[in-house]
């Protein structure tokens, strides 16, 4: 069973960007007509899971009274929702055919704002894209961002301005204002999504940026013991909810993105977000959690190691005592891990633990490996508590 509200998380602009009122100026047709739609572009990173001998069996239930209940938690665009949706799709039947209508609008309009928001950052550093494009920029700014339908005409203006290689140069750069980490997905896959007929797949899905507002539930057995999985949300204007979810948890999941080691959080950028999850975890495992076991998950490792490779300077800004190398992706990893381990308080109860797992948070076998990992640990204590019972 799922309960819970998720919202659009939009529109999440550059601060320093000045966005111009376009409200009274005409909107500029499209100087053609519209490409016919491409065959879907789909990057299914996930082999089939591989199951073994001893798994816990996890799968959906219904029942107005839990056993368990764990919290999921970290930062925003950690991608703990990600791995909520990866739960209901790989253990729960998925989404049903009016989840997936009532997350389009979402997705069409994320695309609309990050197209927005990277012509904005282009605009202010100076650069643009080439002068035959400049109907198509009118196109995407005239825009309205909240009552704007994304339509096959506009899916190809985006189209015209996507194959221009300064757009994709400056998307590599752009690293505060306000897109999302699949925003390439989704820009490739313009014209499929802006169709009548159009309905969210699986990956658009697991893919996409919708803001958790309150908590999601999801109602899942792991064996014979009945586990709620709450989701929370995790923006700064969030956090202050999380004191009352936190009534009757039994084990915490907190999701620390590894990615996010040079880019400043959208609320403060002077602060580093790889610094704000760092005091967060802190905070939470030392005072909010003290006493409950913690699985402590490094997300997105696969947008880890691609921006070591980028920009390896900016690790080693971010982690100044780090003096390995940063060619050495497992090397780095078992950094950031002792360096959050570090902020435990040493006193901690053994009874509450501390374990770390490393994902990627779009691979199924990443999620399988997790869920097992979590649902072991709760069977375990689950079968001593019912032996002390006895």
């Amino acid at each position: 069973m799922v309960t819970g509200v998720q919202t659009c998380a939009l529109p999440i602009l550059c601060k320093d960007v000045d966005k111009q009122t376009t409200k009274d100026q005409p909107k500029p047709a499209p100087t053609s007509e519209p490409a016919p739609p491409p065959e879907p572009v789909l990057t299914t990173s996930s082999a089939p899971v591989l199951h073994k001998d001893g798994d816990i069996e996890i799968k959906s239930s219904n029942f107005t009274e839990q056993d368990v209940k764990i919290l999921l938690i970290g930062p925003g665009e950690s991608g703990k929702t990600t791995i909520w949706r990866q739960l209901k799709l790989n253990y729960c039947g998925g989404f049903d055919e009016s989840e997936k209508e009532s997350l389009k609008p979402c997705i069409q309009l994320n695309i609309l704002t990050d197209m927005k928001n990277l012509i904005d950052f282009m605009n202010q550093s100076g650069q643009s894209v080439a002068p035959e494009l400049s109907n198509s920029v009118d196109v995407v700014t005239s825009l309205q961002d909240d009552n704007e339908e994304l339509i096959p005409e506009v899916a190809s203006e985006i189209t015209k301005l996507w194959d221009d290689p300064m757009m994709k140069i400056n998307y590599q750069k752009a690293t505060n204002i306000g897109i999302g980490d699949n925003a390439d997905f989704f820009i490739e896959n313009v014209q499929r999504i802006a169709e009548p007929s159009y309905q969210p797949s699986d990956e658009d899905l697991l893919k996409s940026r919708i803001k958790t507002t309150g908590k999601s539930d999801l109602d899942v057995m792991f064996n014979d013991i009945k586990v709620k999985l709450v989701d929370i949300g995790g923006q700064l204007c969030e956090r202050s909810k999380w004191a009352s979810f936190s009534e009757g948890v039994g084990y915490l999941i907190f999701v620390v993105p590894l990615s996010d080691f040079n880019q400043p959080m959208y609320e403060d950028d002077s602060i580093l977000r790889t610094n704000d999850t760092k005091d967060l975890f802190k905070a939470t495992a030392n005072r909010k959690f003290e006493n409950i076991p913690i699985f402590l998950v490094f997300n997105k490792l696969d947008m880890f190691e691609k921006k070591l490779h980028e920009y390896p300077e900016k690790f080693k800004e971010a982690y100044p005592d780090f003096e390995g190398d940063t060619n050495n992706t497992e090397e780095c990893v078992e950094h950031v891990k002792k360096t959050f381990l570090s902020e435990i308080n040493p006193d901690r109860s053994p009874d509450a633990p501390v374990q770390t797992i490393t994902i990627s948070a779009m691979e199924n076998n990443d999620i399988h490996e997790l869920f097992q990992t979590v649902a072991k640990k709760v069977v375990e204590d689950h079968n001593k508590d019912r032996k002390s019972v006895v």
